[in-house]
């Protein structure tokens, strides 16, 4: 999991390189699959890559696990 506040940086690193301002979101979603695709690109260098993951967001909410683990149920096995 990575913290809000490296998530609000990505997205406002994301945002700026897409030409928009992090509080326009009809901007944001104004943009093509290209522009999308080019703002990210030209963001890589301030997003820390290793904690960035694309997934769903619930805007105020913070996921308290990995998106993985809420999908799959984890069964546990003893041997006696």
């Amino acid at each position: 999991m990575q913290p809000m506040d490296n998530c609000q940086s990505s997205y406002d690193s994301f945002a700026g390189a897409a030409g928009c301002s992090v509080d326009d979101i009809q901007c944001l979603q104004a943009l093509s699959v290209d522009e999308v695709h080019t703002a990210f690109t030209n963001a890589i260098p301030t997003i820390d890559v290793e904690a960035f993951v694309f997934g769903p967001t619930v805007d105020g909410v913070e996921a308290t696990q990995v998106r993985i683990y809420a999908y799959i149920p984890i069964h546990v096995f003893t041997h006696t």
